[in-house]
């Protein structure tokens, strides 16, 4: 699956994750840090599969975990659901760490469909 930005869709950074504009509609969306690391990565045209491997590396093969990619809210109003965190497996709080990297990966890279579907409904990216 190969995606971009629709056509008019800009993107700008911001301190905690990304904001999507869609000049069209005038609506806007927020990304958290790692729904924005999932969407580059997706517009560089990593795969599902990569871009679940590059958000579980890291302290138990699960670094972003708890922050599952996702637009947390619409200001703009569109009512588009939050995206609440998700447990994981977390490093150095003594917390969940004999789930195992591959169930991981897969809540990963089912939470980045998630966000590639929300994204491609509201138009935000497309198929290229």
């Amino acid at each position: 699956m190969t995606l971009a930005l629709g056509p008019d869709v800009v993107t700008t950074d911001v301190d905690d994750g990304l904001v999507l504009l869609d000049q069209r509609s005038g609506r806007y969306w927020q990304l958290n840090r790692t729904g924005a690391v999932a969407l580059r990565r997706l517009l560089d045209g990593a795969s599902l599969d990569e871009v679940a491997v590059a958000l579980t590396q890291g302290a138990g093969g699960a670094a972003g975990a708890g922050h599952r990619p996702g637009v947390p809210g619409a200001p703009s109003g569109d009512g588009a659901p939050g995206v609440p965190g998700a447990p994981g497996v977390r490093g150095g709080d003594g917390v969940a760490r004999d789930e195992r990297v591959e169930d991981v990966r897969d809540r990963a890279r089912a939470d980045v469909l998630d966000l590639v579907a929300a994204l491609l409904k509201a138009r935000l990216v497309v198929h290229s």
